[in-house]
């Protein structure tokens, strides 16, 4: 396969893994992902998962009833610039 080929099929794939969810309805978000970007975007309630990786510089603050699963393989990394990870959540 050529290289240009590649790149589209990863493109395509990326674009594809960040805008869509998961079976149980559930968004999965990846290491460079703007969290609180998304979390802004999406209704309260949502169920955020993180796919394995190192999430770097991040403050969530998450709407009322939002769950954010980790499944033991993410890890939020604040690289001095954050306090929290996750702040308290925001009233309705």
């Amino acid at each position: 396969m050529k290289a240009s080929n590649c790149h589209l099929l990863a493109a395509l794939a990326f674009a594809w893994a960040f805008s869509s969810k998961s079976a149980n309805g559930a968004l999965t978000l990846h290491p460079g992902d703007n969290i609180q970007s998304i979390v802004n975007v999406n209704a309260t309630n949502t169920t955020f998962v993180f796919s394995a990786g190192i999430y770097t510089r991040q403050s969530i603050i998450p709407k009322a009833g939002d769950v954010f699963d980790g499944q033991s393989v993410a890890t939020l990394d604040g690289g001095n610039n954050t306090t929290r990870a996750l702040e308290a959540q925001r009233a309705m």
